[in-house]
């Protein structure tokens, strides 16, 4: 079973498909019109959602209406998010309001939305994804999430710098961790409490 929240283009749903993973059930909640038009292409058999916080259709109440002898016995759940990052943005400065601006609480009320799941469904695998932050956020984050994050940059892979921090609920491969941008960072001096 497969949430994506924030979807965009639902990279994450991609790579399950990639790896060959058997998606029983798949929901994405984009407002974004060609985002949702991209993940009504690529995945014709998903439920495509608006407005994540609409209580009566956000995450929280579509895993209530699913049949649990048939959609959770025997699959995982899988939580893909990339909430909203111009508050957290160092682009910004110390203009930057993260969580208390209007997207940076959208980060807030998605870890609210995780805490709620696993509170009624249990356990639960996900991937988050935002921009690199100040530490204080990101510790908060980390902290509610249970785990560390590892900063991955897309220029690893292709032409384009975009460094990410990724918070990931399940053990990476020592490959993929190779690429990990954070002790770097570190020592160039570029993430610590200041930042």
């Amino acid at each position: 079973i497969v949430l994506s929240l924030f979807a965009g283009l639902d990279v994450g749903a991609r790579v399950l498909d990639a790896l060959k993973v058997e998606i029983v059930m798949h929901a994405i909640w984009e407002t974004c019109p060609s985002a949702r038009a991209v993940a009504a292409e690529r995945f014709p058999d998903a439920h495509i959602f608006g407005d994540v916080f609409c209580t009566d259709k956000g995450p929280l109440a579509f895993l209530r209406g699913l049949d649990p002898l048939k959609h959770f016995a025997s699959a995982k759940l899988f939580i893909f998010a990339g909430p909203p990052c111009p508050d957290f943005s160092r682009v910004r400065g110390h203009l930057a309001p993260g969580p208390s601006g209007t997207e940076g609480s959208k980060c807030v009320r998605v870890l609210d939305i995780f805490d709620s799941i696993s509170e009624e469904f249990g356990h639960f695998e996900f991937v988050v994804e935002n921009v690199i932050m100040k530490k204080v956020w990101c510790d908060t984050f980390s902290k509610r999430l249970k785990v560390a994050p590892i900063i991955l940059d897309a220029a690893d892979i292709s032409v384009v710098s975009r460094p990410r921090f990724w918070w990931v609920s399940f053990p990476l491969p020592p490959a993929s961790l190779k690429h990990n941008k954070l002790p770097k960072l570190a020592i160039k001096g570029l993430w610590h409490p200041r930042c």
